[in-house]
């Protein structure tokens, strides 16, 4: 899986959002609004596309087991494929 160059990651006040640029603004019909977790999975996405890389940084992170990390990276990758964000 890899990030769709076309969205960015920006911190707006104390909110991580997922902006669209260019043509993929034209048939992004949300927004998606990260946590800081999210973000970084988000940071950890564009320099290591693989799943156990994103589990790993959960669990680097915060004290969180590994089945919690996988289940909430699974559901990460969810919405970011719902969205349009990633290819695989």
């Amino acid at each position: 899986m890899k990030l769709k160059k076309d969205f960015v990651l920006s911190r707006v006040a104390d909110t991580w959002v997922v902006f669209p640029l260019s043509d993929a603004a034209v048939n992004f019909n949300a927004m998606i609004k990260l946590n800081d977790s999210g973000a970084l999975l988000w940071h950890t996405l564009e320099e290591n596309p693989d799943k156990a890389a994103l589990v790993s940084a959960l669990v680097s992170e915060y004290d969180v087991s590994m089945a919690d990390a996988e289940a909430d990276v699974d559901a990460f990758l969810e919405v970011l494929k719902n969205a349009g964000c990633i290819e695989e």
